[in-house]
């Protein structure tokens, strides 16, 4: 004999589903990011919600390999853009992850911009 008790509506609402947290992180994710001035390679109602690409700003201090190591040391690991022709980055919101860590890496991708003198918004 199998039991199966079928959720409502309020206890489907008190939790996500994988996807659904992907889908809210990558959006927190993209809000900041926007608010620092990063441009998405691709328009939002075309993206999908694992990874978020970044144009790279025009600046002569803005340089990927330091933002990667800079947020390296912190445990913190974005991506190259290698799949486009466009200089970008990307930044992955899939796995283990909650709103929290969005905040913590748009904070120190902001320290970063910070550091290096780049203003805020980031220039294209």
């Amino acid at each position: 004999f199998f039991f199966f008790k079928q959720k409502t509506a309020y206890e489907i609402s008190a939790c996500l589903v994988g996807s659904e947290m992907c889908i809210r992180d990558r959006h927190r994710l993209t809000t900041l990011m926007e608010k620092l001035g990063f441009r998405l390679y691709i328009e939002k109602e075309h993206q999908g919600c694992i990874i978020t690409t970044f144009l790279e700003p025009v600046h002569p201090e803005f340089k990927f390999q330091e933002l990667y190591d800079y947020l390296s040391e912190k445990n913190l690991i974005i991506y190259p853009g290698k799949l486009t022709q466009a200089n970008s980055f990307r930044i992955g919101s899939i796995g283990e992850l909650f709103p929290n860590d969005m905040n913590e890496v748009v904070y120190q991708v902001e320290k970063y911009l910070k550091k290096k003198g780049i203003p805020i918004p980031v220039p294209y």
